[in-house]
């Protein structure tokens, strides 16, 4: 996908790619695609197997637990999700809901698993990003 100079900054800002070199960053970019959303579109829904990594390139998205009807997070520009059911694959543990029009960029199962796989400093970033979620629910309960 051929990424205008605004998206590339953001996604460079994203944690999970932030020390990319420009070389393996065009090399990302190559897997991406983008995917408009409007307010009140389900992004993923909680229970379905995933398929795609999202980060939101322009607005707001909900988290929330289906089950027990809780938001659990609001999703800003250059917030990333659907990784773990990614890594794992298990099935999307939330539903991610648009609050507003969303513009997402997208990268498919393959895509994810390749980019892992070519660069270990995103799977480190990935990790670390992992953790940091982890400690933070940890907290809140």
């Amino acid at each position: 996908m051929q990424l205008d100079h605004q998206t590339v900054l953001m996604l460079m800002k994203v944690p999970l790619f932030s020390s990319l070199s420009v070389e393996d960053f065009q090399s990302v970019a190559e897997k991406l695609s983008e995917k408009e959303f409007v307010k009140g579109d389900y992004m993923v829904r909680q229970g379905e197997l995933g398929d795609y990594f999202y980060v939101l390139k322009k607005g707001e998205a909900d988290v929330i637990l289906e089950d027990e009807q809780k938001k659990v997070a609001t999703l800003k520009e250059g917030d990333f999700f659907g990784e773990i059911a990614l890594l794992v694959g298990v099935e999307r543990t939330a539903s991610v809901i648009a609050m507003s029009d969303v513009s997402a960029i997208i990268m498919n199962k393959r895509g994810f698993n390749e980019l892992l796989k070519e660069n270990p400093t995103v799977a480190a970033n990935l990790s670390k990003t992992l953790v940091l979620r982890l400690s933070k629910m940890a907290e809140e309960m």
